[in-house]
C-alpha cells in the first residue's frame, strides 16, 4: 500500500473514533438532561416535599385545635396575652424554641419549630382579627425553616384558624389573590405579602379536601367527591355558605349536591394520600 492510501486510511479511522467518541459525549449530556428533567420536571421533589411537610404539620395543627376548641367552646376573644392553642403545640413539639406570646405589632417571629423536618410556624404571635363577627388567626408554614426561597406558594404556605361559628376550631387555606376579593367577594388575608397573587383556596397544592355526607342510605358516611380545592369543596357540600363566593361557585359551575342539601348533611374533611 502507498503512503498516501496508509495515511488516508489512518486519518480515516482518526476521524471516526472521534465521531464516535462525539456521538458518546452527545449521548451521555442527552441522558443526563433527560435524567434532570424527570426528577425536576416530572417527580417534582421540591414540590412534593412542599406539600408532605405542609401537610404533616396541617394535621398536627388541626388535631391539636380540635382537642382545644372541644375543651373551651371557641378558640380566641382578643383579649390574650399569649396564645394559649400555640403554647400547648410548643410545649409539645418545641420545648426549647418559639413563642407565643402576642404582640400588638407585626411580628413574624418563630412561634413552633419542628426541628426533626426543620419546619417553622410563625404568625400565632400576631393578634386574631374579626372577620365578620368571627375571631380568625393566620398563621405560615414554612416547611424548610429560614433556608429555601421563603416564597409564598413555594415553600411558604399560609392557614386560617377559625374562633367560632360554622368553621370554630377548624383550619383553612386563605385567600392572597386580591383579584377573588374584588370579583368574589372572597376575603383576603392580611398575612399575605405584597406581590403574591395566589388564592390558596382555589388550589389543590399543598392542601385538598373530600366532601362526606354524614349518616347517609343505612347511617354510613359516604365520600362524594375528593381531592378538590377548598372553594369547591364549600360550594359542592355547602353552596358556598362557608366563603360566600356565590358568584365564583355560579362561574365554575360547581353546584351544590343534591345529595348534600337535600338528602343528607355533608362534611368537608381534610384529604389523605
Amino acid at each position: 500500500m502507498s503512503r498516501p492510501n496508509k495515511k488516508k486510511n489512518q486519518d480515516e479511522l482518526v476521524f471516526l473514533e472521534s465521531l464516535k467518541l462525539a456521538f458518546k459525549i452527545i449521548f451521555a449530556a442527552l441522558l443526563i438532561w433527560l435524567v434532570k428533567w424527570i426528577y425536576f420536571d416530572i417527580y417534582k421533589p421540591e414540590e412534593k416535599r412542599y406539600i408532605r411537610n405542609s401537610r404533616y404539620v396541617y394535621e398536627i395543627l388541626q388535631d391539636e385545635l380540635t382537642k382545644y376548641y372541644k375543651e373551651k367552646g371557641y378558640v380566641y376573644d382578643g383579649s390574650e396575652a399569649i396564645d394559649e392553642l400555640c403554647e400547648r403545640i410548643r410545649v409539645k413539639y418545641s420545648p426549647l424554641y418559639g413563642t407565643c406570646a402576642i404582640k400588638n405589632e407585626v411580628s413574624d417571629d418563630v412561634s413552633i419549630y419542628f426541628k426533626s423536618k426543620n419546619i417553622t410556624v410563625s404568625g400565632f404571635n400576631r393578634p386574631p382579627i374579626k372577620v365578620g363577627d368571627v375571631y380568625v388567626k393566620d398563621i405560615i408554614i414554612d416547611v424548610d425553616g429560614n433556608k429555601g426561597e421563603n416564597t409564598f406558594g413555594i415553600d411558604r404556605v399560609p392557614l386560617r384558624i377559625y374562633s367560632s361559628g360554622r368553621m370554630g376550631g377548624l383550619l383553612s387555606p386563605v385567600n392572597c389573590n386580591k383579584g377573588d376579593m374584588d370579583d368574589f367577594g372572597i376575603p383576603y388575608s392580611p398575612i399575605c405579602p405584597t406581590g403574591v397573587n395566589i388564592n390558596f383556596m382555589d388550589i389543590k397544592i399543598p392542601f385538598s379536601y373530600d366532601i362526606i355526607q354524614i349518616g347517609g342510605k343505612d347511617g354510613k358516611s359516604t365520600r362524594l367527591n375528593q381531592n378538590v380545592s377548598f372553594l369547591r369543596a364549600d360550594c359542592l357540600a355547602f353552596g358556598a355558605e362557608i366563603t360566600g363566593a356565590d358568584e365564583y361557585c355560579d362561574k365554575r359551575s360547581y353546584y351544590w349536591l343534591t345529595a348534600c342539601y337535600h338528602d343528607y348533611y355533608c362534611a368537608i374533611q381534610f384529604h389523605k394520600d
